[in-house]
């Protein structure tokens, strides 16, 4: 697993360490990357987060809201077979 906590960023800036993110956890064979994107101030990067699909970056198989915390988002990524 790999946290990353993108609080006080734009939305592009968000967007594009997610992505740089996955694709690190996706080629180190990690299941889920989880980012913290806070919830008291909009909810425009957790819908971001919601909307990425294997169309914006190989890898991701699904993104769910974390149950425990609105505040986070859970990548689940592809599981890689050697």
């Amino acid at each position: 697993m790999r946290e990353i906590d993108v609080h006080g960023m734009s939305v592009e800036q968000a967007r594009n360490v997610i992505l740089r993110e996955v694709e690190y956890a996706y080629q180190h064979n990690m299941m889920t990357v989880e980012v913290i994107h806070g919830f008291n101030n909009g909810n425009k990067i957790k819908t971001m987060v919601m909307h990425l699909s294997s169309n914006d970056q190989i890898g991701i198989k699904s993104v769910d809201s974390s149950l425990l915390n609105s505040g986070k988002s859970i990548i689940n990524l592809v599981v890689q077979f050697d």
